[in-house]
């Protein structure tokens, strides 16, 4: 209550600004300086605890999605064989170069001082793995072949990692 009355915001800046010339009574300057700079730390430097929980999800997810481009560009045939869906190199190059974005996006992200960024791609990657999981697992239930359990399951485990991280920083982005 009491920093808001010392805040502003400045036009000229397009942002909220400190004034100058405080009362010395609610001392509201250094209060609003302290509380900026523990949030901006939290959230800007690399502070491994909280952003490891994110980066090794972020490039573990971009490593393998390179792997499996690779593989859908090189080896179209091996690839759908170890699924239940049907042989097409124009479909299997098309999944490659959707590989190829996403490991591209997640391993910018993970690059990222910024643990909102972070957060925000972490949160695209839940519902990516969620989807891509479900259709992995109806693969699984019509016939178990290696793809489809494999990717049932690492997808489930990324949804988990995925919701666990966001869950466990959700203060500190409140902060910020």
């Amino acid at each position: 209550m009491m920093l808001r009355h010392c805040l502003h915001f400045s036009l000229a800046m397009g942002r909220w600004d400190v004034p100058q010339n405080l009362p010395r009574r609610c001392d509201c300057q250094r209060l609003v300086h302290e509380e900026w700079s523990l949030s901006m730390a939290l959230c800007k430097e690399s502070h491994g605890w909280l952003h490891a929980r994110f980066d090794i999800l972020l490039r573990l997810w971009a490593a393998v999605a390179v792997c499996a481009a690779v593989s859908h560009l090189l080896m179209p045939g091996w690839t759908a064989a170890g699924t239940t869906w049907a042989m097409s190199e124009h479909w299997q190059r098309e999944i490659a170069y959707f590989d190829l974005f996403i490991a591209f996006v997640f391993g910018w992200s993970a690059r990222q001082s910024d643990i909102r960024i972070k957060h925000a791609a972490t949160l695209l990657l839940c519902v990516l793995s969620l989807l891509l999981g479900e259709n992995h697992l109806e693969g699984w239930l019509t016939e178990a072949r290696p793809f489809h359990v494999l990717f049932t399951l690492g997808n489930g485990l990324a949804v988990l990692w995925g919701l666990l991280a966001c869950f466990s920083v959700r203060k500190v982005l409140r902060q910020a």
